[in-house]
């Protein structure tokens, strides 16, 4: 589906007065894909409706969908990036790029995530590894200790 056929269909869907089962399947394949979240169906008669409309929104604002990340939380788990930081990253704002980042400072943490490549230590390690700069010569690299 092109993103603009999307973008069209959340908005048909989010403005209908009942959605059919077919209707509220696409809503959750597309809330999964758009934003990389797991659809809740909850009580309320709207939440399919509700969700069209926050994915609606999200391409709008982004003109994009959620990059998928190669690493995921577990449930409930929050991260810091450093004691007294106000960098905080749940799965809804992780990217590759934080968190790698944040196991370059905490490796021991690996275990707060679900998801993670299998070779995450080298993924830090290539993110973290100071680049020579060319004005400057050749730069001293020393390795950390694991």
């Amino acid at each position: 589906m092109l993103f603009c056929d999307l973008i069209g269909l959340m908005k048909e869907l989010g403005s209908k007065a009942s959605l059919s089962p077919s209707d509220k399947s696409a809503i959750e394949y597309w809330y999964r894909e758009a934003l990389g979240r797991t659809f809740v169906r909850t009580s309320c008669g709207d939440c399919y409706r509700d969700a069209a409309i926050e994915i609606y929104s999200y391409l709008k604002k982004n003109g994009k969908m959620k990059e998928k990340s190669n690493y995921a939380l577990k449930n409930g788990v929050v991260l810091q990036m450093g004691f007294g930081s106000n960098e905080m990253y749940t799965n809804a704002n992780l990217t590759d790029e934080t968190a790698e980042k944040y196991l370059a400072k905490f490796p021991g943490n690996v275990k707060f995530f679900s998801k993670y490549p299998k070779n995450w230590k080298e993924r830090v390690k290539k993110r973290t590894s100071p680049k020579p700069k060319e004005e400057e010569g050749k730069a001293e690299v020393t390795e950390s200790e694991e």
